[in-house]
């Protein structure tokens, strides 16, 4: 099984654009996994992580399918359905939508329930032919790329894509160019400024990268994609605000409100839930509960206009 070492060290900031000799060291862990810092705009780059199997580039490859729709799938409904009611207040007729990284087509069917006319695309074979199954125009591909030639829509929405790319300024700028006038990107993202990500960052430093194991999680490392930015919703902000767009909305959101010990167990082999499940499950749960109360929660919408001129 062929093994290979992740690297990314971009040119520029995909922030504020600077250089990417500005990336500096601000975290370093055993693994190795190391996560660099942006000089001038503080933002987070994942530059070093573990050696992983590159045989298979399926993204729910060498995973448990069906644990991680049990576990998934109510979270990624519930926060379609906080999308298409948020875009009432900007497009109170339903429109033409195209979801950038569809996976399963649970937003786009979601939105199609909510009588848009929804399409998609999605680099996972796995995913794409269980949304086709359910009857979804979801397409195996990449955007652009494999998006219909010359189409646009009233609405695009990208949600848990862009912390994975190796340039999401410029999928931003894409979007912008497949958007009728006066149309809306919708972009959501874990927010490494919520409280599970600062524990986690914490717990790995005061062990001296002995407990990353949380930290790995929720960069996904494990995975064939892993998180290669740390957004944070200002962030995430001027980076829109830099390619084309006025921002309409920035909210706030639980990374997780379910399905705990599903969400911190689904990579597991078995697909069962021993008990390491069910207390990093329990930790979660508590660390949710204080983040809303805080208003350090882990995740961000941001829905944006196109800007013209």
């Amino acid at each position: 099984m062929a093994l290979t070492q992740g690297e990314y060290c971009p040119t520029v900031c995909p922030v504020c654009e600077a250089p990417g000799g500005g990336f500096v060291p601000c975290l370093r862990t055993r693994g190795p996994l190391e996560i660099r810092r942006c000089r001038v705009c503080s933002h987070l780059i994942l530059s070093v992580w573990p050696p992983r199997s590159s045989d298979c580039p399926d993204e729910f490859g060498g995973i448990d399918l069906d644990a991680y729709i049990q576990s998934m799938e109510p979270e990624r409904r519930r926060g379609a359905k906080t999308i298409f009611t948020m875009l009432r207040k900007w497009k109170p007729s339903a429109g033409e939508f195209f979801d950038v990284g569809a996976s399963f087509g649970w937003l786009v069917e979601e939105g199609v329930n909510s009588g848009w006319k929804g399409s998609g695309v999605d680099p996972s074979a796995k995913a794409v032919a269980e949304a086709q199954r359910r009857g979804l125009d979801v397409m195996l591909g990449f955007f652009p790329r494999d998006a219909p030639l010359g189409k646009k829509w009233d609405v695009v929405t990208i949600t848990d894509v862009v912390e994975h790319l190796e340039d999401p300024r410029g999928i931003i700028r894409d979007v912008r160019e497949r958007l009728k006038e006066d149309g809306i990107l919708v972009v959501q993202s874990p927010d490494v400024t919520g409280l599970l990500h600062r524990t986690a960052a914490l717990l790995s430093a005061v062990t001296l990268g002995r407990m990353n194991g949380p930290l790995a999680r929720l960069w996904q490392v494990q995975f064939p994609y892993p998180h290669l930015h740390g957004f944070t919703r200002r962030n995430a902000c001027r980076m829109l605000e830099a390619c084309g767009f006025e921002v309409l909305d920035a909210v706030a959101q639980p990374i997780i409100s379910g399905n705990m010990a599903k969400r911190a167990g689904y990579t597991r082999s078995s697909g069962g839930l021993d008990l390491v499940s069910w207390v990093y499950g329990l930790g979660i749960g508590i660390l949710n509960a204080v983040s809303a109360l805080t208003g350090r929660q882990d995740l961000f919408l941001v829905i944006a206009r196109r800007r013209d001129g």
